[in-house]
């Protein structure tokens, strides 16, 4: 997959210098590029964010700072400490198993190529959901004696984060659901 990345970011390179070259030399025909022309770069752009999940502009200069693993196992094992997930969310079973070095695991539900939830716990007590959306509805309750806040709309929620035994904790979903449904989610993540 890195060497995919590598090879289509090459190729945009070559594509960005060629384009600069032709614009250097005086177009005495007086036509347009062509409709292949003008969506090469697109289609490359659109086949590296399709593979990684992020824009190319994003990507560039920017090494993933996540380690894949095959396994929950293994995820737990490179960062140093355990998280409990449910097996589906969602009817979306866990399929991207990761952590970021020792400070952070991360679990993401897929149905199919569509994300449907993530999971995370990480080191210390910041928020370490990664979701900046600001959302109507926000509120705190009590989830088996740990404080958990609630982030959705007047249709249901999309983020839980709460903080236990030193460890931060979130889970989001990408279509929202209800309290109940949430707090189960919450309950099921939580340590025993």
């Amino acid at each position: 997959m890195r060497r995919t990345k590598m090879a289509l970011l090459g190729m945009m390179m070559v594509l960005s210098i060629t384009a600069c070259a032709e614009k250097a030399e005086p177009n005495n025909t007086g036509t347009e590029p062509t409709a292949h022309e003008a969506t090469t770069d697109e289609k490359i752009q659109e086949t590296v964010e399709a593979e990684s999940g992020e824009s190319v502009e994003n990507m560039l200069g920017m090494p993933n700072p996540y380690t894949d693993h095959d396994s929950l196992e293994e995820a737990e094992e490179d960062a140093g400490f355990k998280i409990q997930v449910p097996d589906e969310i969602c009817g979306a079973k866990a399929a991207t198993f990761r952590n970021l070095g020792t400070k952070m695991l991360e679990v993401i539900y897929y149905d199919g190529d569509t994300e449907v939830a993530r999971v995370r716990k990480g080191t210390g007590e910041d928020d370490i959901s990664g979701d900046y959306n600001e959302y109507e509805t926000e509120e705190t309750v009590d989830a088996a004696g740990t404080q958990v806040n609630l982030k959705g709309s007047a249709d249901g929620y999309a983020l839980a984060v709460w903080n236990a035994d030193g460890y931060a904790y979130a889970v989001s979903v990408t279509k929202e659901i209800s309290k109940d449904e949430m707090l189960k989610l919450v309950e099921e993540i939580m340590e025993r």
